[in-house]
């Protein structure tokens, strides 16, 4: 909606405490046009719109679980339950969205034609 919002929005996803978020590590964002429940459309967005330098942001210093497996034995012996989060912005680039390429999708019947005709390509 505005510049710096997807990074909002990552950042609330990245600082919930319920029902075992405070485990996870990763927020993804994308744009409306992605079913974020759908893998193969969330991958598509990361490799298509994001700038792994500037579209990353590693956040350190959040509160984590005992029972986390991932916790070094030296921070567990320290009571240091922290970690870090990461937040991937998928998101068209707001600042120069209008200039930026359109998603260009085969139709579902051309799709469908291509895998009846080659189906042991696109298994």
């Amino acid at each position: 909606m505005y510049l710096g919002h997807a990074t909002q929005v990552g950042a609330l996803a990245i600082s919930l405490l319920s029902g075992g978020a405070c485990t996870g590590r990763y927020a993804i964002v994308v744009d409306e046009d992605i079913d974020a429940s759908n893998w193969e459309e969330v991958m598509w967005a990361i490799t298509t719109r994001c700038d792994p330098e500037k579209n990353i942001q590693i956040v350190r210093g959040f509160l984590s679980s005992p029972l986390d497996p991932s916790l070094f034995p030296e921070k567990r012996a320290a009571r240091d339950f922290t970690t870090a989060k990461v937040i991937i912005n998928a998101c068209r680039p707001y600042h120069w969205i209008k200039d930026f390429p359109k998603a260009n999708r085969a139709p579902d019947e051309l799709k469908n034609r291509i895998l009846q005709k080659w189906p042991h390509i696109f298994k």
